[in-house]
């Protein structure tokens, strides 16, 4: 639950740290099935994106769905960077992440 939080909050200094000391980053949320790849993807956070796929405590699960709407965190980054109610910098954001998890493997 600390990955999450911290994830869902955007502390990617304490996402690093709760990895680096084997935490399950595939760990999904009761409330929607969120893993803590979903909750930075959905934020727009780069920084912690990129954490969660260089950490070495086992392998993302890039292609983990959310049980609330079926989406994975590369679906999630995709609709973000098209959403015109973002700013285009916010937009760039997701787009950066999309760039990010297909690079590392995710394809939907």
């Amino acid at each position: 639950k600390a990955l999450l939080d911290a994830a869902r909050d955007g502390k990617t200094v304490d996402v690093a740290k709760y990895l680096k000391y084997g935490a399950n980053v595939n760990q999904q949320d009761s409330k929607g099935g969120w893993c803590a790849l979903w909750h930075a993807a959905g934020r727009g956070d780069v920084e912690t994106v990129a954490v969660i796929l260089e950490q070495r405590s086992g392998p993302v699960d890039l292609h983990l769905k959310s049980n609330r709407n079926g989406r994975t965190p590369l679906a999630v980054a995709r609709f973000n960077s098209n959403d015109t109610s973002y700013s285009e910098a916010r937009r760039m954001r997701f787009r950066q992440i999309v760039k990010m998890m297909q690079n590392a493997g995710a394809t939907h």
